[in-house]
C-alpha cells in the first residue's frame, strides 16, 4: 500500500514538473519496473525453495545408503566376534596344556 502512495506522489511530483502529456507513459514505465522487480523476486523465491528440496533429497539418500549398510556392519561384527571367541579359546587350551605339562617345580 505504501508503495502506491509512494508511486502516486512521484507521479504527481512528475504531472508538476513536466507537464500532463507525458505523465502516463512514465507511470507505465514506473509500473512496468516493479512488475519487472517483482517477477525477480518471485524468481528467488522459486530457485532458494528449489534448492532446499534438492538438499533435503540429498539428505534421503545419505540416509538410505546408510541403512543398507547397516545389515553389512552387523554381519561383520559377528563374524568377528566368531573369530575372536576361537582364538579366545585356543588360548587358553594352549595355556592349560602348557601349564598341565609342566613339572611341580616349573610351576
Amino acid at each position: 500500500m505504501s508503495l502506491l502512495l509512494g508511486i502516486l506522489k512521484l507521479s504527481i511530483k512528475i504531472y508538476i514538473i513536466i507537464g500532463g502529456s507525458n505523465v502516463i507513459y512514465i507511470i507505465v514505465v514506473i509500473i512496468i519496473i516493479i512488475a519487472i522487480y517483482a517477477f525477480t523476486i518471485y524468481n528467488s523465491f522459486v530457485k532458494l525453495n528449489n534448492k532446499v528440496k534438492e538438499a533435503f533429497s540429498i539428505m534421503d539418500v545419505y540416509l538410505k545408503k546408510r541403512w543398507d549398510l547397516i545389515p553389512n556392519i552387523v554381519e561383520i561384527v559377528k563374524s568377528y566376534a566368531k573369530y575372536e571367541k576361537n582364538i579366545l579359546k585356543e588360548v587358553v587350551e594352549l595355556r592349560n596344556s602348557t601349564y598341565d605339562s609342566m613339572s611341580n617345580d616349573q610351576k
